[in-house]
């Protein structure tokens, strides 16, 4: 029996049954949700916290408005902003997408969060000084409230990228000038100018000086390089370089600014000879040296004595090498280089003797030295003076006065004891001439007329007046020729007519006569010097003889001792006849001491030859030279 509730139960499904079975109509499809859409326009927010709420319309399969769905929000970028039932939350600048979904349909907004109210480039206006330096630049954002806003990044860019780049606010200088960087954040700008301005910072020399001529320009040009920190060179111009040496001083221009980031000093003279001379550059306080080099003693006057030799300068500066006690330092050993001639004095000429050095001040005082530089008072004005075993000097009346020999060597009588004078006394039987040399115990002159006279010693006719015998007085050589140049050496004299023949005379042991037809005899009358060449300058010395041809070429006759002629060869013991001295050298000044021979080349350097054993050639090395050496510059 069926329970009250089952029976109910029971007629419920029934009657359930009978409806649908009676029926006989459709079934109606399921009620579904078909779109979902955000309507809330893309939202920004400005401040952190802010929110919005987002509206979003559900519609069902009939398009219908379901207002209680259930919907579910998602954000893409939390850190940005959060959603809760359509509620989002600024939590950091930067955009999200929210999501909203409903039984599978969704729709999407983006959500912008920028906090940012203002944009300021720190540090402003900043200035490179070096081609590859960088600096970072900081493009501050700021909120509403004036506080930093951290998760926001700026956009760079440069107006002029061959001034500098600029990447992630990192500014790199690329040449000298002028950008603008631009910062932007979003619709936020800000600019800020950089200046790319190289400034010195090292010094360097790129030319490596090598030996140079004092008083002549240094070359090549000494070129400077200005380079930044980094070791670019400058590319606009620099505050001036100074340039000094170390020894003695510079003339010309040392003050230049650089182009393109190298200075070039083209007229640069050095006024002091030396071994060790360094250049110093300096820009402010940079400073940079070059390497040591030598400026080679520039002589225009040279005069080589028995065992020593001594030269001027241009500035009148007087140097002296060779046997000790005789170059004029005070020293009392030898000198194998040049050496300064004590004392502040300037010098118009000089004349080295056999032992001893005779010279005329730039105010005309005559002054001599072996060890030291001695004023030689004298009562007569010389114009000019010659020096060899004695000396002789020549007054402005054409009068010759000579001292240090018996009067008769140069042609005075009186006294005639055969003792020397050491005061000048009147040579040449006062008569008016135009030159006198002295020689070792004879002298010549020419007189006023031009004709040539000697005095003196003559035991190998070097008198020239045809015999060997003595003579006090003056006696004229002989062939009644016209002479412009004379010089009288050891026993033996020569001089160049005005008609530019040479002649020598008197001993001939070893070829000093230059004529090969009188080898080693004698001859008291001149006789003419082979070759042909046309001298216009002779020098004699001990046992040899030079001249220089007028284009400067020099020859050489007589002994070969030591390598004397200079040819190169020291094998041949002497020639009669005049050899070329070697090196294809040009020379504006020749002279010949005893056992050596020196010469200032057309190129300003001066050169010495021959025995080299008491410092007398100047090279500064211990062995003969046979041919032209170029002699050292003073140490430092």
């Amino acid at each position: 029996m069926l329970s009250p509730r089952n029976h109910r139960a029971a007629r419920l499904l029934g009657l359930a049954l009978a409806v649908s079975c009676g029926s006989g109509g459709p079934t109606e499809p399921p009620v579904v949700i078909t779109s979902v859409a955000i309507t809330t326009p893309r939202p920004v927010l400005g401040t952190l916290g802010d929110s919005v709420v987002l509206d979003v319309r559900v519609q069902n399969s009939k398009q219908e408005v379901v207002s209680n769905a259930d919907v579910a929000w998602t954000s893409s970028s939390p850190s940005v902003a959060t959603v809760n039932k359509g509620v989002v939350v600024a939590k950091g600048n930067g955009a999200t997408i929210i999501t909203a979904s409903v039984s599978g349909r969704s729709d999407t907004t983006t959500v912008t969060v920028f906090t940012v109210k203002s944009l300021a480039i720190t540090p402003s206006r900043p200035t490179l000084t070096a081609i590859g330096d960088s600096a970072r630049l900081i493009a501050a954002p700021s909120d509403a409230s004036g506080g930093t806003v951290s998760d926001v990044s700026a956009s760079w860019e440069s107006s002029a990228t061959s001034v500098a780049t600029v990447d992630k606010g990192v500014i790199v200088a690329r040449g000298n000038g002028t950008t603008i960087i631009t910062a932007r954040i979003g619709s936020l700008v800000d600019t800020t100018t950089v200046t790319v301005r190289q400034q010195p910072a090292q010094l360097e020399f790129l030319t490596r000086p090598g030996s140079q001529l004092q008083e002549h320009v240094i070359g090549p040009a000494v070129e400077v390089a200005v380079a930044d920190s980094r070791g670019v060179r400058l590319s606009i111009p620099s505050a001036p370089v100074q340039l000094s040496i170390s020894v003695g001083s510079l003339t010309g221009t040392t003050s230049r600014s650089a182009a393109a980031g190298v200075v070039a000093f083209d007229d640069l003279v050095a006024t002091e000879p030396t071994r060790g001379a360094r250049l110093t550059a300096s820009l402010g306080t940079l400073q940079a040296s070059s390497v040591f080099f030598e400026v080679q003693l520039a002589l225009v006057s040279v005069s080589a004595g028995h065992a020593h030799t001594c030269g001027l300068t241009a500035a009148g500066h007087a140097y002296c090498w060779g046997y000790a006690g005789r170059t004029g330092d005070g020293g009392t050993t030898t000198r194998t280089t040049p050496v300064r001639v004590s004392g502040s004095d300037s010098y118009r000429s000089l004349d080295a003797g056999s032992s001893f050095t005779t010279a005329f001040t730039q105010s005309g005082d005559l002054v001599t030295w072996d060890s030291i530089p001695t004023p030689f008072p004298v009562s007569q004005t010389f114009t000019s003076a010659a020096a060899d075993w004695f000396t002789c000097g020549i007054t402005a009346g054409q009068l010759a006065y000579c001292w240090g020999a018996p009067p008769a060597d140069f042609g005075n009588d009186t006294p005639s004891d055969g003792s020397s004078v050491t005061a000048p006394t009147l040579a040449m039987g006062g008569r008016q001439l135009l030159a006198v040399a002295p020689g070792m115990s004879h002298s010549c002159a020419i007189m006023a007329d031009s004709t040539a006279w000697c005095a003196g010693n003559n035991p190998s006719g070097e008198l020239g007046n045809g015999t060997t015998s003595f003579s006090s007085v003056p006696v004229a050589v002989a062939g009644g020729m016209k002479f412009r140049s004379i010089s009288a050496g050891n026993e033996y004299s020569c001089g160049i007519t005005t008609s530019s023949e040479t002649y020598c005379w008197g001993r001939n042991e070893f070829g000093e006569l230059g004529d090969p037809a009188e080898t080693g005899a004698q001859s008291a009358l001149p006789r003419l010097v082979a070759g042909g060449h046309v001298f216009r300058t002779i020098s004699t010395g001990g046992v040899t003889a030079c001249g220089l041809t007028d284009d400067g070429t020099a020859y050489c006759w007589g002994n070969n001792y030591y390598g004397l002629l200079g040819s190169g060869s020291g094998t041949a013991s002497f020639s009669a006849t005049p050899i070329a001295v070697a090196g294809g050298l040009k020379f504006d000044v020749i002279s010949v001491g005893g056992w050596h021979a020196c010469g200032i080349a057309k190129t300003g350097y001066t050169y010495c030859w021959g025995d080299w054993s008491n410092g007398a050639t100047g090279t500064g090395s211990p062995s003969t030279s046979s041919g032209p050496a170029l002699i050292a510059s003073p140490a430092p």
